[in-house]
């Protein structure tokens, strides 16, 4: 069995999300230090930190499903194992640690704008075939 490599774009692109996630995680991370408190940054830090996860194993994982096209059902397991995951480590920081929901829904929605942020500053690609309108 040989081994696939990543297209150099899929690559860009996962490394383009990573460094947009980074520099938001900082951005909320900060924002929620300066605008409340220690504590309200480190449950952004923990929300940011979940998103990171699960964004490194999906694209991991679902790269190597897309190129082989099989373990889909390993992908499932995948998937579905890492949903119980985030789901234990965010259930004993709400209950045990007492960090605050809205801090980790904030950081959570770090992935949102990480989303639009790479959508704008991605490089636009021209239409392929003939699809285009002659005026």
């Amino acid at each position: 069995m040989e081994a696939t490599r990543d297209p150099p774009g899929r690559r860009r692109a996962l490394l383009r999300i990573f460094l947009l996630l980074g520099a938001v995680t900082l951005a909320l991370t900060g924002g929620a230090w300066v605008w409340a408190n220690l504590d309200t940054a480190l449950g952004v830090l923990l929300g940011c930190a979940v998103v990171a996860f699960n964004l490194l194993g999906t694209a991991h994982f679902v790269g190597a499903v897309l190129a082989e096209r099989r373990y889909k059902g390993r992908l499932v397991a995948s998937l579905l194992g890492k949903l119980v995951l985030t789901l234990l480590v965010l259930y004993v920081a709400v209950t045990r640690w007492d960090v605050s929901p809205v801090a980790i829904v904030v950081g959570l929605s770090s992935m949102l704008i990480v989303s639009l942020l790479h959508t704008m500053f991605r490089p636009a690609t021209p239409p392929s075939g003939d699809d285009t309108i002659q005026s």
